[in-house]
């Protein structure tokens, strides 16, 4: 992380990161769920969406991100993936009959 003076140097754990962009995305209207892994150089993000929202909370959650993953002032910025899953079908009987492979 870059502060203030050039001899200051702040060390910060991926698991870090990792809760702070969790908990970003969490605040974001249209994401139900979402699970962070920071490795070396990338910071992998998975979002699961509600249903009944508005379209364009991927795009809302990855201008979060971004701007939470850089207040961090990393030296070495990590890259930053987004996989979005879209809400799952309606899981009713008809739903599950189609899933067990019988006739809808």
């Amino acid at each position: 992380m870059r502060r203030g003076c050039a001899q200051t140097i702040v060390f910060v754990e991926r698991r870090g990161v990792a809760r702070a962009l969790r908990s970003a995305a969490l605040t974001v209207d249209g994401v139900r769920a979402a699970r962070v892994r920071v490795r070396d150089r990338t910071a992998d993000v998975r979002l699961r969406l509600r249903q009944r929202v508005a379209g364009g909370a991927r795009e809302r959650a990855g201008a979060v991100l971004a701007s939470t993953l850089v207040s961090f002032e990393l030296a070495e910025p990590l890259e930053l993936r987004i996989q979005a899953t879209p809400p799952a079908a309606d899981r009713t009987v008809n739903g599950a009959d189609r899933a067990a492979g019988g006739a809808a």
